[in-house]
């Protein structure tokens, strides 16, 4: 899919520059990625998203209060009263929704 036909490729954008280093540790999946992956000119076009998905691995209570501390700390913002995964950065006003992956064995030792 060209550039031209992402309608998602703004926002993806936005959150890659608002997340600076983070976006390192996260992987992008959901309605934003998806444009990403379509290599096929005839396939149809590609749904307009509101948020960029994001998942990351999260292996301790303490791990994630510090993903939440560093998002705080570069303009980010957690949602109450919507999901409590949503966070909306600020300045851009661009919303991720982060999902965690815990490491269970690691907790059940």
């Amino acid at each position: 899919m060209s550039r031209v036909q992402n309608p998602n490729l703004k926002i993806l954008e936005m959150a890659l520059v608002a997340l600076g280093p983070l976006a390192d540790e996260l992987v992008f999946l959901g309605g934003c990625a998806t444009g990403l992956l379509i290599t096929d000119a005839a396939a149809p076009p590609v749904r307009v998203t509101q948020d960029v998905d994001v998942i990351t691995e999260v292996a301790s209570v303490r791990d994630y209060y510090g993903l939440a501390q560093q998002l705080r700390l570069s303009a980010w913002s957690l949602r109450h009263g919507f999901l409590q995964r949503s966070w909306q950065h600020l300045m851009t006003g661009v919303t991720v929704t982060m999902y965690s992956v815990m490491i269970w064995k690691t907790l059940l030792r």
